[in-house]
């Protein structure tokens, strides 16, 4: 099989997840280390930049995977396309948002995390209110 071949055989959703799954590891945490240590962003090869990338962004990344699991309580099922896929969206989306507001507003790095921990305690508030309220309109 060709590379194109292959590549036309991907399901829909796999790949975008795959591609939202990349943009929410990676992106945001070279956009960090390019605001905060932007020698740093100079001075590393490719490979460390991007492990450091990733340990800046995959925690992130894991905790709304999980809050999406946890909601759509699909912990058995073994499908993990659709809480990637949503967790990876509501990642970028925080840090996203912390990094404009970082750079707008010219933060320091603690100020950026605070803002980051304030967005995900904000959005398992929101997910949290959401379960309750699904639970109470089924059990009615």
């Amino acid at each position: 099989m060709t590379l194109v071949s292959d590549i036309k055989s991907l399901d829909g959703l796999f790949l975008m997840t795959t591609i939202s799954m990349f943009i929410a590891i990676f992106a945001p945490g070279i956009l960090t280390i390019y605001l905060f240590l932007p020698h740093l962003f100079i001075e590393l090869d490719s490979f460390k930049l991007l492990m450091f990338a990733l340990s800046l962004s995959l925690p992130a990344f894991a905790v709304n995977a999980m809050m999406v699991l946890f909601v759509e309580n699909t912990v058995g099922e073994g499908d993990f396309q659709v809480p990637a896929l949503l967790g990876s969206v509501t990642a970028s989306i925080i840090m996203f948002a912390s990094l404009m507001l970082a750079y707008l507003l010219e933060f320091p790095f603690s100020y950026f995390l605070v803002s980051v921990v304030a967005l995900e305690l904000l959005l398992a508030l929101l997910l949290c209110l959401v379960v309750k309220h699904d639970r109470k309109k089924y059990s009615s």
